[in-house]
């Protein structure tokens, strides 16, 4: 018998994991769905298969004692069509709702609120009379609140309801064009509709290409090449996210392996496709079935978080774009409203039933920028709560007050933010510190005094959250914001 075996377990344990352990732990191939080390080479296992007794006490040991790491994965066949379907589903779903709106009764409203309790849209439609709601519905079920996957989930269920309507097939056949945007027959022939309603993706599911040759039938999936400033076509890099591959990963292979991990690390370096700050949420099960993993989610705050044609706006700000795909503004309520649809998510997940302790999202960037957008989030949340207040004691507000501008003026904004500062939260910034609570009166006091100094019909004055927090304040990535672009787009081929 090999001599190993005099040495006591816990030496032998110890002599295992200097064997096992990598100092940059395992990393994850996309291509071959296989774990590597971070060089690429295949892991060594050889001693494992040296005797039955050594892989029994060896067992699990290799998950254990190194971290996963996942990263963003450019697919040139599946990605883009992925995208570019559910898009399109979305909007055949929203014009069938318009075309489909005298079908969903106030039974079905009432139904759809006893599954989503609490969904302030469903409240919201609860609380208008049937012709109210009927004019609402009208209009579309475009006003997202809260969890992306929520939402989605409420229009397929009204519609799947709706379509219990002996005229539901005949009415939504018809073809809807609605200003410079139409939906063509083709999405409404056949049936069509139901298996458009039915096909139900997750957005952080990696579809094979028969599920989405079948749907390509029914829906238009190609992509327009959108040109920039010097008039080069630029075609968009399609990546899946470094959560979607992990947890693809992670329901291949064995339960008796999953539960032996300790530690994945998913670094999203690469704006991923459809809706990529909803896909922690498929992390859940893994989560549940393991309570000793821990998963940390580093996003970039320049290259992942910002909507491309945020980009292409801070690059050419006086362009004049032929497309409306360009027409977005680079604002800081842009910014902040990114960011803010990704905290969202994430502070979303325990209701869904992550626990607690599982689960972390880290907001990265270069230089101060994580630290920078952190004291952004705080003065905006500060001004919120000091705004409300005003309002509450029936005070004059200041003219750059105007409700429409505070899409998350609500407690539920500021609340999340006190949780993030107070150290309560899943959401974390990069070397930021946490620093202190904002003290209400104060913020109240600083904001009479500008109201005092400013005209409200100066027609130069800029929207409230330039005046707390621009984004020219924040650092910039290496190279600027073309070279962030560059990450996300690519000369297209000549045809």
């Amino acid at each position: 018998m090999s001599l190993l075996f005099s040495l006591p377990r816990e030496l032998r344990d110890m002599i295992y994991s200097y064997y096992l352990w990598e100092e940059s732990g395992y990393h994850h191939d996309f291509k071959s769905d296989t774990l590597r080390t971070s060089d690429g080479r295949r892991i060594d296992l050889a001693l494992i298969y040296t005797c039955k007794v050594i892989a029994t006490e060896m067992e699990g040991l290799a998950m254990k004692i190194n971290t996963i790491t996942f990263t963003t994965c450019r697919d040139s066949t599946t990605a883009e069509r992925f995208e570019y379907m559910t898009t399109e589903q979305d909007l055949a779903m929203e014009y069938m709702i318009k075309r489909a709106h005298a079908f969903i009764t106030p039974e079905i409203i009432t139904e759809i609120a006893q599954r989503y309790p609490g969904n302030p849209k469903i409240q919201e439609l609860q609380n208008k009379a049937p012709e109210e709601q009927r004019r609402e519905l009208l209009k579309g079920f475009h006003g997202r609140n809260g969890p992306y996957v929520v939402h989605k989930n409420i229009v397929h269920d009204l519609l799947q309801l709706a379509s219990a309507h002996p005229c539901f097939l005949e009415d939504t056949t018809r073809p809807w064009t609605q200003g410079w945007s139409s939906i063509n027959d083709r999405h409404y022939t056949d049936g069509a509709q139901l298996r458009i309603v039915e096909w139900r993706p997750a957005p952080w599911s990696i579809p094979s290409e028969s599920e989405l040759s079948s749907m390509q039938k029914l829906l238009s999936s190609t992509p327009s090449i959108p040109w920039d400033y010097s008039g080069r076509e630029r075609r968009t890099k399609h990546y899946y996210s470094a959560t979607a591959a992990a947890i693809r990963f992670l329901g291949k292979i064995a339960r008796k392996t999953r539960i032996q991990m300790r530690n994945i690390v998913l670094k999203e370096d690469h704006t991923a496709v459809v809706d990529p700050e909803a896909h922690a949420r498929g992390l859940i099960p893994f989560c549940q079935e393991n309570p000793k993993l821990r998963i940390e989610r580093r996003v970039d705050l320049w290259i992942s978080v910002l909507d491309k044609r945020l980009l292409w706006r801070l690059i050419f700000p006086n362009a004049i774009w032929a497309y409306a795909w360009f027409a977005y503004e680079p604002t800081t309520k842009s910014l902040h409203e990114r960011i803010m649809s990704w905290i969202d998510e994430a502070m979303a997940l325990c209701s869904f039933g992550m626990p607690a302790a599982s689960f972390s999202i880290i907001f990265t960037g270069p230089k101060n920028s994580a630290s920078d957008l952190w004291e952004g989030l705080k003065k905006i949340a500060a001004t919120t709560d000091a705004l409300h207040t005003m309002a509450q004691r029936g005070n004059r507000l200041p003219p750059f007050s105007d409700p429409m501008r505070l899409r998350y003026g609500h407690p539920d904004y500021v609340d999340s933010i006190r949780k993030i500062a107070q150290g309560n939260s899943v959401v974390r910034f990069d070397g930021a510190c946490l620093g202190e609570l904002w003290d209400t009166e104060s913020v109240i006091s600083a904001l009479q005094d500008l109201q005092d100094l400013q005209d409200p019909q100066d027609p130069s004055l800029p929207e409230w959250w330039e005046q707390i927090f621009r984004i020219d304040d924040m650092d910039q990535p290496p190279g600027g914001f073309p070279a962030v672009l560059e990450h996300c787009v690519y000369d297209s081929e000549p045809e």
